[in-house]
């Protein structure tokens, strides 16, 4: 009894699907803008995971990298960029993104929520 009403409410959970695209309760994802905009496309990223140690409070910034400012975020420093804008192989922001060591691993796991 109990697997024949999982069944029916999994069958009711998925005819509501699209109903909700059409009513626009859901939506497909933004498509991909064919010019990537650092403050409409990369900024907001940045504010919600960087900007706490390195962005414009300049008693909490960390290291003085700043990634608020696109020129600062796009600067060399000790011979390599945070961001190098089509080659992500080379933006030491990725690179402490998928690092595998928790030290240099960015943004750090334990940090304090805002």
């Amino acid at each position: 009894m109990r697997q024949g009403f999982l069944t029916g409410l999994a069958l009711w959970a998925i005819s509501l699907v699209p109903c909700c695209f059409a009513t626009g309760l859901l939506r497909a994802a933004d498509p991909i803008p064919a010019q990537i905009e650092f403050n409409r496309d990369i900024r907001p990223i940045l504010a919600n995971n960087c900007f706490k140690c390195h962005g414009p409070d300049e008693k909490k910034r960390q290291s003085d990298l700043r990634l608020d400012l696109q020129d600062q975020a796009l600067a060399e420093r000790d011979g390599q960029a945070a961001i190098v804008p089509g080659k992500p192989d080379q933006s030491a922001r990725i690179m402490r993104i998928l690092a595998d060591s928790e030290e240099e691993r960015m943004p750090p796991r334990n940090r304090e929520n805002s």
